[in-house]
């Protein structure tokens, strides 16, 4: 009977020591949490769920949480980008220059951020260019269908007939009221139009233009009653009511609260695509962007907006389908879902979903370019 209750009795302590260890080893692996960062987190729509010593090397903590949303909505072939490099960013002003890790277990997501000089860079589940990698997998270049429009307005073929030429067509627009936030508005005429270098970028019809536009439609109209005429829109935002487009043989149409936005496009010419190809190939091999950027402004001089500061650079070109941006969180080029043509001397539009490894400074949206600036336009109205 004593020897069964020795035995009984070190089961007893050997169980206690265990259950010490893995208390002792909970508390020295589990941090104090970092103050203000559970708020922070929170703030942002994810779960808190504490702070720890990081098993990885290299690592010093690992933060683990519950995201608010997976990094691409498979679905919809929509990346949220945006709202994760929020969240690294506003996370890492509370880790003061530590390397750490955001750890979504449930999802197994695993995002490894440092700051390196003020700059913040990050990796997800090993990638350093996670959104645009998938997104350029997930996506196939979509071909956008057109429609036929018989067009009715005197001016619309006017600018056409005239390439958008602005002062090829300044007899028939006549003179402008008054200029306000990049647009020369013609109130008295009904419409407004925005011009870059010597074309006309975009072209406005208000409510106040009376005659038909196209065939059967006029400006007033709600999306509904355009939907009967035209058919299902290519372009549609949350809120139908709100914005509708459609994609002709030379224009894009949008339809917004009775307005009627029209935006010209035209094909590259393969000599300029070629020499475009060839400074983004060289800006990958040199790393040297601002070589790259007045290589590009002197080939395409029609950029909608430039700006370089201590925020960093942005160059627009939405009637060429791409941007170049460089701060905390990008640097590099966007291409647009409506970009056709070579991007370097190896990869094109066309074959992108083939490329295993695409160069970090290439990223790519599903969103055409007309239809985001559309978006934008409509929402500073």
């Amino acid at each position: 009977m004593k020897k069964k209750h020795n035995i009984r009795k070190i089961i007893i302590i050997a169980i206690v020591l265990i259950l010490l260890f893995f208390i002792i080893g909970y508390f020295l692996y589990k941090k104090q949490p970092t103050e203000g960062l559970k708020e922070i987190i929170e703030s942002l729509d994810c779960i808190y769920y504490g702070e720890y010593t990081s098993s990885e090397e290299g690592i010093d903590t690992d933060i683990v949480i519950g995201l608010k949303t997976m990094p691409i909505d498979d679905k919809n072939l929509i990346s949220n980008q945006y709202y994760y490099e929020t969240l690294i960013k506003a996370v890492s002003t509370k880790m003061q220059g530590k390397v750490f890790r955001l750890i979504d277990e449930k999802n197994n997501i695993f995002i490894n951020i440092k700051e390196n000089e003020k700059k913040v860079s990050y990796t997800i589940n090993g990638s350093n260019n996670y959104f645009e990698t998938e997104i350029a997998k997930l996506s196939k270049r979509k071909e956008e269908k057109q429609i036929k429009l018989n067009i009715k307005s005197e001016v619309l073929n006017t600018l056409i007939k005239n390439d958008w030429g602005r002062a090829q067509s300044r007899e028939i627009l006549g003179t402008a009221d008054k200029h306000e936030n990049d647009y020369d508005y013609y109130n008295e005429k009904g419409y407004y139009l925005r011009t870059i270098n010597t074309k006309i970028f975009n072209f406005v019809f208000t409510k106040k233009y009376q005659d038909e536009v196209f065939e059967g439609i006029k400006t007033g109209l709600s999306n509904r009653e355009i939907k009967k005429i035209l058919g299902a829109p290519e372009f549609e935002n949350e809120d139908a009511e709100m914005l509708i487009g459609y994609k002709t043989n030379n224009f894009y149409v949008f339809f917004c609260q009775g307005e009627i936005s029209i935006y010209k496009y035209e094909k590259e010419k393969e000599e300029d695509n070629k020499a475009f190809s060839d400074l983004v190939t060289e800006l990958n091999e040199k790393k040297n962007y601002d070589e790259f950027l007045k290589n590009l402004t002197e080939l395409y001089p029609d950029y909608l907006k430039y700006t370089r500061d201590e925020t960093g650079t942005e160059l627009l070109y939405p009637q060429r389908g791409f941007k170049v941006e460089i701060n905390n969180y990008k640097k590099g080029i966007t291409f647009f879902n409506n970009y056709k043509g070579k991007i370097t001397n190896s990869i094109s539009s066309e074959n992108i979903q083939s490329i295993d490894k695409l160069p970090r400074n290439l990223f790519f949206s599903t969103y055409n370019s007309f239809f985001d600036y559309e978006l934008n336009r409509i929402e500073k109205i």
